[in-house]
Formats: structure tokens, C-alpha cells, sequence
């Protein structure tokens, strides 16, 4: 088969992708990557293929194009991310944050991040937004990609749709579309939205507003 690799871009319903993909390729696929494992990768000086091993042919996680970008070129595989509106998406991954650092059960999966970012739990999501490592974070993750270069671009608001048409196209017998990690209820907690909120947000991310845009025009011209 050839190689798929599906770049988990926060906030972007990745993790309910991943439980599709495991399902169709369970003896292929590489555990859901993590920042740390790519930190891993980095520090032993790996290329991701030497980090994960000959035997995965499915990889996905929060893994950036150009960290893959060895893969991308010696074995072309086919590419596969979901995009999000980018006011929604910083919303959705300031919400994760901060009830990381409130909710006693976040706290216990995740103590290392919460131990170096335990000191921001008041913080604003335009203090939040402002932090250029929250900026711009899917054209980080594309780079130096182009969605026309890439074999499907999904959106997480037609979740089911989509991976409904990536099974047509790829032949698979699982196509489950439940969504996991999905917490509405953490907007109306720790956000009070306003049209100047989400003004702020696109011009923080004007960058992912532009890629957005891009993805929406791929997509109509089919």
C-alpha cells in the first residue's frame, strides 16, 4: 500500500481521525505522535521514518510538514490534514488549555505541561492568541506545503463528510464518525465571544485566514 501521513493539526478533530485510521490500518499504523515524540525524534537526530521504523506505513499526530518532509519526498505519500475555521480553532485550543490547567483529571494525563504552564491559569485568550507560538499555527503545520500539493484537505466543520468520502476514495471498510474530545461546553465557561473577539483572532492569524481561504477554493473547484 502506499504510505498515508496525516498531519494533526491542534483543535482539528485529529483525534477522532486517528481512531478511523487505526481501524483501517491496524497493524500499519504508528501510535498518534505527540510533540514530545517529535522532540524524541529531534534529539536522537532521526529522520521520522528512522524514529518510527520501516513497519508503519500510516503516520499520523502533531508532526509538521517539514519535520516529515524526508518522508514526504523519498516515499510520496498521500498527505491527508483537516482545516477549521482559524477564529474557531484558537478558541477551541485556548479552552483546551485552560481547562488543562483547571481540571484536576487534565492535570494527572498531562503533568509536565501543566507544571510549566500552571502559572498562566488566569490568562486571556487575547493574551493567549497573542503568543507567537499560538499564532498562525495551521500554516506552521503546513509549511512548506501548499493544500493543492496535498492528496486531501478535510474540514473539521464537515468532519463526517469527509471521512465519509476519504473511505469511498481509499477503499475503507471502517468510516466511524463519531467525534471524541469535542467540549462545547468549555466555550461558554472560559470564553465570552464577540464579533471584536473574533476580528482580533483572524487579525492575529491573518496567515491562517489566508490558508482557510485557499482550502475553501480547492475544494469548490473540486
Amino acid at each position: 500500500m502506499k504510505p498515508i501521513l496525516s498531519i494533526h493539526i491542534p483543535k482539528t478533530a485529529g483525534s477522532s481521525f486517528y481512531r478511523v485510521l487505526k481501524a483501517n490500518y491496524p497493524e500499519q499504523i504508528s501510535e498518534s505522535l505527540r510533540r514530545e515524540h517529535v522532540e524524541e525524534m529531534k534529539k536522537k537526530g532521526e529522520s521520522l521514518r528512522q524514529y518510527l521504523g520501516a513497519h508503519c506505513r500510516v503516520v499520523h499526530g502533531h508532526v509538521t510538514a517539514r519535520e516529515a518532509l524526508d518522508m514526504i519526498r523519498r516515499e510520496e505519500p498521500l498527505v491527508i490534514a483537516f482545516f477549521r475555521d482559524p477564529a474557531d480553532r484558537v478558541i477551541s485550543n485556548y479552552c483546551y488549555f485552560i481547562d488543562l490547567l483547571k481540571n484536576p483529571e487534565q492535570k494527572q494525563q498531562n503533568p509536565a505541561v501543566y507544571e510549566i504552564n500552571k502559572h498562566r491559569i488566569h490568562e486571556s485568550i487575547y493574551e493567549y492568541a497573542e503568543m507567537e507560538e499560538n499564532r498562525n499555527v495551521m500554516s506552521k503545520y503546513l509549511e512548506p506545503l501548499r493544500p493543492g500539493e496535498l492528496f486531501f484537505c478535510g474540514l473539521t466543520e464537515q468532519y463526517a463528510q469527509d471521512v465519509g468520502m476519504l473511505a469511498t476514495r481509499l477503499g475503507w471498510q471502517h468510516k466511524a464518525v463519531e467525534r471524541i474530545n469535542v467540549k462545547g461546553h468549555l466555550r461558554r465557561e472560559y470564553v465570552k465571544e464577540t464579533q471584536d473577539l473574533r476580528f482580533f483572532l483572524r487579525k492575529m492569524n491573518a496567515d491562517d485566514v489566508a490558508l482557510y481561504k485557499e482550502v475553501l477554493t480547492l475544494r469548490k473547484q473540486g
